[in-house]
Formats: structure tokens, sequence, C-alpha cells
């Protein structure tokens, strides 16, 4: 039926159902046409004498609660809702029903025990588990929504947006065992979540999996290649690690061309510079840097270095102290304490 030909059709319909009482597909549609319109009072009267005349079928029962809901008559909804669960063969979708009615009057103890019924009949309906999952994640039990999610995942693999909650969780609490596979699900689908590669990128980032990172990032490239944090983090991560310098600084380079103003991409740039021992290019690159006093524990790091290979030692360790004052990277703040050290111990030397 054509939804707008409702109002046309209820009167036939209602012709119909008087010349073949016991036709299901009559009812079912008569229902229908008269929900669409509000008619909800004319549904339960309809409901009421089919199962007068024996036509006891859940869908029926669930209709006319259905319409005592709408009509906000809670009590009778759940009385029907109830009679229906005895005879149908989905109890997991009517106990979510009742869950939700339940909520509807503000009797949430009532409400966990039918939630935990609809999970109970569930099955493998995968609908089913993953909006039973929503009602945990709205009661807070982050526990039952991810226990669900990994059901829900588990019949259908390739559920997109259940593998993103579920990398997302994992990886915000740090599980990255767990997030990876659910990463990779979503990465199988290519160009569709860009956050995928920088979430797996990470992973391998702080586990020390560099040709791993390294991968992930020339994928994501590959799919996105107008992405100038791809660009920039590929770029650094080959530049930093001595690793096909000329392409690294080619990668940085159209990422400049993308984010000209990204102070970021700039300093990636200059150490690729660095790297490759052109420290006038890299002293260059630091121009933007500079005019806006950038306060960055790694860029005055990097900035401390060029200075320090230019033979402008003022200027390199000020900028070590800078980048040790600022911390925001320990790491990289005992690098610059280390370069200290080293000139320290050269100037102690002569």
């Amino acid at each position: 039926m054509e939804t707008g030909n409702y109002a046309k059709a209820d009167s036939f319909l209602q012709i119909a159902q008087k010349l073949d009482p016991n036709s299901i597909e009559i009812l079912k549609e008569l229902f229908t046409a008269l929900y669409y319109q509000g008619k909800y009072e004319e549904i339960i009267d309809a409901g009421k004498k089919a199962i007068k005349n024996n036509l006891t079928r859940a869908g029926i029962y669930r209709m006319i609660a259905e319409s005592y809901r709408k009509l906000r008559d809670l009590k009778n909804a759940e009385k029907y809702f109830k009679k229906c669960l005895k005879i149908t063969s989905e109890k997991g979708k009517v106990y979510l029903d009742l869950y939700e009615l339940a909520i509807e009057q503000e009797k949430n103890k009532k409400a966990m025990k039918y939630l935990a019924k609809a999970e109970e009949y569930a099955g493998n309906n995968l609908n089913l588990i993953y909006w039973i999952a929503i009602e945990y994640s709205r009661q807070r039990d982050e526990t039952k929504f991810i226990e669900l999610l990994e059901r829900t995942v588990a019949l259908k693999q390739d559920f997109i947006q259940i593998n993103i909650w579920l990398a997302d969780f994992y990886f915000k609490n740090e599980k990255y065992e767990k997030a990876i596979p659910h990463i990779k699900a979503v990465m199988k689908r290519g160009n569709l979540n860009i956050n995928s590669y920088f979430m797996l990128a990470t992973i391998y980032n702080k586990t020390g999996a560099l040709q791993d990172e390294i991968a992930v990032l020339e994928k994501g490239v590959n799919h996105f290649p107008e992405n100038a944090d791809l660009l920039n983090w590929l770029g650094y991560t080959l530049a930093d690690n001595d690793i096909r310098q000329d392409y690294a600084l080619t990668l940085l380079k159209k990422a400049i061309s993308i984010d000209s103003t990204n102070v970021y991409i700039w300093d990636s740039v200059a150490w690729a510079y660095y790297k490759l021992g052109k420290y006038e290019n890299a002293l260059e690159s630091m121009k933007l840097v500079l005019e806006q006093d950038i306060r960055d524990t790694t860029i005055r790091y990097h900035l401390g270095n060029i200075y320090w290979k230019l033979g402008k030692i003022e200027s390199a360790k000020k900028n070590w102290n800078m980048a040790i004052d600022m911390n925001n990277d320990e790491e990289t703040k005992m690098l610059s304490e280390e370069m200290l050290k080293k000139l320290e111990e050269s100037n102690n030397e002569n």
C-alpha cells in the first residue's frame, strides 16, 4: 500500500474484512491504514472483534497494545503486551516493548527486568541484540553494552558501525589487542572511515611496531591521498627514522600544498631537511614557527638541533631550554636535556 492512500484504503478494507472476517492479511492492511491516520481507537475495536472471532494472533495483541500506548493508556498497553507475550514466538521483541513502556512510566527497576528478559530471548536476532545493546548504553551499563556489541559483530562481522564503536571503546581504554581486529574490519571497507587508520597507526606507534605503523599510514595515504594529516604523519615518521628520506620530503611538501598554514607540517618539513643535512633549508622551513612563536617541546627541540648544526650555539641552547620548560612531551624533553649536557661536556673539554 502506498503512503498517502490510507484514508481511501481503510473504508475498502473494512468492507473487505466484513466479507472475509478471518483474513489476517486484510486485517494487517486495515491496521496499517488506521495506524498511519492515527485512528487508534478503531484499531483497538477492530482488534478486539478479531480476538472475539478467535483470531488470536500475537500481532493483533501487539497492535492493540501499541494503540493503547499511543493513547497514553499505559496500563492497558502493558496488559495487551503481556497477552501477546503468551503466544508470540518473538518474546525478545515484546519484552523490549515492555521495557520501553516501563521506562515511560519511570519504573526503572521493572524496566531492567524486562530488558534482561529481552536479552535472554533475543537469540540470534541481530537487530534485536543491537537495540538491546543501545538501551544498556542509555542505562550507562557499559559492560553489557560492549558484551552485546561483541555478540552482534560475531553474528555479522561486517557490521561496520558496531566495529567502529568497539574499536573506539577499546582504543580509548588502551585495550589495543581487542581494538585491532575491529579497526581492521572497518579498514576492509577502504575509504569509509579515516579515523580507523589514525587509531591503528597510533596503536602501532605506542607499541613500537614501526613497520606496521608505516604500512598502515601508507594504506591510509593510498585511500585518502589529499589528507594533509596522514601525509604529514607518514612523511615525518619516514624522515625521523631515516627511511626513504627523499620520498618523505615529497610527502611533506604535498601536505604543505594542502595545508600551508599548519606549523606542525612545516616543522616536519624542517626535520626532513635536517635529516638530509640541508640545515639552511631546515631553518627556512621554520619561518612560520618562529613568526608565531610556537610553544611546543618537539618543535623547539628540532629548532635547537638545526641552530646547533648551523653553529648558532646560543640560539640552540635557548630553544632546548624552551623545550624543557614547556615539557609537553617527556621523551623529547629528555632529548633536549641530553643535547645541553652534550654541549656542556664539549665546552668543558675545550
